[in-house]
């Protein structure tokens, strides 16, 4: 006779873990600075991506480029220098302004595509510089650092502060950029990586700047800061 097989247990499940304080708000919405009729930005690298609809809008609104023609390389990091055109473009597509001559801040940054929005973005305030004289143009972007840059840009554009927040997350405590990552993700513009969890030290990716700058575009859209490039 065949035997009879052994019922397998089903192992409980495993409890879910305590929380240590209040969970930080969704992303915002970008429905006002993205609206449905954005085009596609025609990269063969980011349909499968999370950022995609983010991306695209970004192009459209002229704040991100691609790589190339058809690729964004949504997963790979942005550096410091990149992000300051990024920024830049960002202040300026919304409506806002930026020194016309601002002095060369950085010797580091000398020939670089990005010196000019990076030294317009120094006289602004908006970003600042590894040392006196250096800003580390190559080192990559943290998300921290992003919360920062994303808080300055939006004072800078608006003349106002954006209001404090919680302390959502536990693993950013004693960073400098504590405070801009609570306000960040107040806004909206930023969120965990889980719940409690922003990894500050993590590298920023494209993607997630294109996504934390359509969001800063939505507020100041919203807010009436800045009408949307098709109005």
């Amino acid at each position: 006779p065949t035997a009879t097989p052994t019922p397998t247990a089903t192992p409980s499940p495993s409890p879910s873990p305590t929380l240590s304080g209040p969970v930080a708000p969704p992303a915002r919405e970008a429905d006002h600075s993205c609206p449905d009729d954005v085009p596609a930005a025609g990269f063969l690298d980011t349909p499968t991506s999370v950022h995609r609809a983010a991306v695209d809008c970004a192009v459209w609104w002229g704040v991100a480029k691609g790589v190339t023609a058809t690729a964004f390389q949504p997963d790979r990091g942005l550096d410091r220098a990149q992000a300051a055109s990024f920024l830049a473009r960002t202040i300026l597509a919304s409506g806002g302004s930026l020194p016309a001559d601002p002095p060369n801040a950085f010797d580091d940054d000398d020939g670089s595509v990005h010196e000019r929005a990076i030294d317009q973005l120094a006289a602004a305030g908006v970003l600042r510089g590894t040392g006196e004289r250096t800003f580390a143009p190559t080192a990559p972007v943290t998300r921290a650092q992003l919360a920062s840059y994303v808080v300055r840009a939006w004072a800078h554009r608006t003349g106002r502060t954006l209001p404090p927040g919680l302390d959502w997350f536990d693993d950013d405590d004693g960073s400098v950029h504590e405070t801009a990552i609570g306000q960040a993700a107040r806004a909206g513009f930023l969120t965990g990586t889980a719940p409690r969890v922003f990894t500050p030290s993590a590298t920023a990716t494209r993607g997630q700047v294109a996504s934390a700058l359509t969001r800063v575009l939505d507020l100041l859209v919203e807010a009436g800061w800045s009408p949307t490039p098709s109005a």
